[in-house]
């Protein structure tokens, strides 16, 4: 791990910075300009954000933000802050999108969060063996076979259908064979297993202690909204799995939910195949079967 401030990063490095536009930077970049020493304050504006896509909307945040419950959480833990560093490119430090320091060198980072509370993004396989996989996958294929006839009977052309979000029960009923799988899967796991997945699902591994910071719209307001909480001492073996909604399980441990693993496809039920990958096609347009395997998210409850 080598941070380096602001005024040490060199003009490659700056222009990262500039060209960053991934969903929720203008937070990181609102957020680092109000904790930072006034120095950085104007080499950060002039340097980043004047020429940043998204400068309107970093500047009037900055305007938005009150970082007081983030000095009040650190305060809390006698934590005094001296430097401030922008990481946000760099996986090194785990979730933290900005790394406070004090005099000590102790660190606490600061994981950016802007109305939602999604922890990690992380395949099924993690909580699926390739035969719990194998022995879906009949029951899947059938499924999106059934999925084109009802869509077809809905909606008529694949070209008023196909990758437009229409609302499917079939789509649904995948989804909830996937949960099952996963909640039964789950009860037989060892508490070693269940302790390696609950460490990468709330990032407790994270090689520096961080805060989640999220920012929340309430009547055209802005709240910050701290969560310091993170070390958890969890009885792995009382975690119990339960269904929730249409397509998320929760994870409840001693009654109280810990967070919701979201069961999702990658990029839709169905997706444009090419000649070696599809399974149909159908007015020219080659179909593949989806991803539900590859990407769920689980969010902090």
């Amino acid at each position: 791990m080598n941070l380096k401030r602001f005024s040490e990063l060199n003009q490659s490095e700056i222009d990262l910075l500039v060209n960053n536009i991934n969903t929720g930077i203008e937070y990181e970049y609102a957020l680092f300009y109000l904790l930072t020493t006034a120095e950085e304050k104007t080499l950060f504006m002039n340097s980043v954000i004047n020429i940043h896509p998204y400068k309107d909307r970093i500047k009037s945040l900055i305007t938005q933000i009150n970082i007081g419950p983030i000095l009040s959480s650190f305060n809390a833990c006698s934590f005094n802050p001296s430097s401030y560093y922008l990481v946000t490119q760099d996986d090194s430090v785990g979730p933290s999108d900005l790394i406070a320091t004090n005099k000590n060198g102790d660190k606490i980072g600061l994981s950016v969060k802007y109305a939602n509370s999604c922890q990690q993004n992380i395949s099924g396989k993690h909580f699926l063996g390739k035969e719990d996989i194998d022995n879906i996958k009949p029951e899947f294929h059938k499924l999106c076979d059934e999925y084109i006839h009802e869509m077809t009977r809905a909606h008529g052309s694949i070209e008023n259908w196909f990758r437009k979000r229409k609302t499917s029960t079939k789509t649904d009923e995948i989804i909830d064979l996937i949960r099952d799988a996963v909640i039964e899967k789950w009860s037989s796991k060892s508490t070693e297993e269940k302790r390696l997945l609950m460490t990468r699902l709330l990032q407790a591994d994270s090689p520096v202690k961080y805060f989640i910071v999220t920012f929340k719209t309430r009547a055209n307001a802005l709240s910050t909204v701290v969560r310091t909480d993170l070390e958890y001492n969890l009885n792995y073996d009382a975690i119990i799995l339960k269904k929730h909604q249409t397509s998320i399980i929760s994870f409840e441990h001693n009654g109280a939910v810990l967070g919701h693993l979201q069961i999702k496809f990658n990029n839709g039920i169905l997706e444009k195949g090419t000649d070696s990958n599809s399974f149909c096609t159908i007015n020219g347009i080659k179909l593949r079967r989806g991803a539900p395997f590859t990407s769920w998210n689980f969010s902090l409850k």
